[in-house]
């Protein structure tokens, strides 16, 4: 009885008509699939090549990297909408109608397409306003490194030990950007209380004459500030060096070892406990 009842719902589809439309389908889909990989492909080799010509475009570096990450991120999703959209029409689904759905699109919203678009709109002034460009060491809340990406959803930073976060738009509230303007980089060094400060004053003073002429991105002249604390048997000095952004880390690394060297040839030795602090 079962076999005889299966047999009669068995009969009720035509089989070679069914595969026939599967073929069909997935052939569709296959070849869909191959177009839209091409063009993905091709589109974004014709950003990335339009920017290589860097010489032509009145722009910095920076800037270009941050604009051609964007564009590439807003044709990737183009493509992969119109993909999905193309796919679902081969295989007959009434995506008109399910856009133009007011249930569909509140379903959307509750799922997220909110939080989409509020990255969306961010992005787009962070990227207007020039708050941040790839290449720039910024502070974003707890996270500090470098921008590696600029996206429509989110921006990626990469910390000093490597790690690359995600950090949606919509939650960028305060930027710190330490490519902006003029930087100031800071060099603070414990010594111990029994050797002289203008002793410590004139050997700093040497580093900074024999040094600054061979660095051209140091604005105006490195400064001793003095003694600026006091903890037990150590006293904490500071020197400032004004220079043009993102080459202060490099300038403050150098005069550092500056520092240290001339302390050296002068027979002071910095205990292990010291601390030696950029920021």
């Amino acid at each position: 009885m079962q076999k005889f009842y299966l047999a009669n719902v068995a009969g009720l589809f035509d089989w070679n008509k069914i595969l026939d439309s599967l073929i069909s389908i997935g052939t569709q889909v296959v070849i869909t699939s191959i177009v839209f990989w091409i063009i993905w492909k091709v589109g974004i080799r014709l950003i990335n090549l339009a920017f290589a010509r860097q010489g032509k475009l009145k722009m910095k570096k920076s800037r270009q990297k941050t604009i051609e990450s964007l564009l590439g991120n807003v044709f990737k999703y183009f493509v992969l909408f119109c993909y999905l959209y193309g796919v679902l029409k081969i295989m007959g689904l009434p995506v008109d109608a399910l856009l133009a759905s007011a249930g569909i699109l509140s379903v959307a919203i509750g799922l997220g397409a909110q939080g989409f678009f509020n990255d969306v709109v961010t992005g787009f002034f962070i990227l207007a306003e020039q708050q941040i460009d790839v290449g720039d060491w910024v502070t974003i809340g707890a996270v500090s490194g470098t921008v590696t990406s600029v996206g429509i959803r989110t921006t990626q930073v990469q910390s000093v030990d490597g790690t690359l976060n995600y950090i949606p738009n919509r939650n960028i509230t305060i930027v710190s950007n330490s490519n902006r303007g003029n930087m100031r980089g800071i060099v603070n060094f414990d010594l111990p209380t029994d050797i002289n400060i203008d002793d410590v004053k004139k050997m700093v003073e040497h580093v900074h004459s024999e040094m600054t002429p061979n660095y051209t991105d140091i604005i105006g002249e490195p400064r001793f500030v003095g003694a600026i604390k006091q903890a037990g048997n150590m006293v904490t000095y500071r020197t400032l060096i004004d220079a043009k952004a993102d080459t202060q880390w490099q300038i403050q690394r150098d005069f550092l070892s500056g520092y240290l060297k001339e302390f050296s040839l002068n027979g002071i030795v910095i205990p292990e406990s010291n601390s030696v602090t950029l920021s």
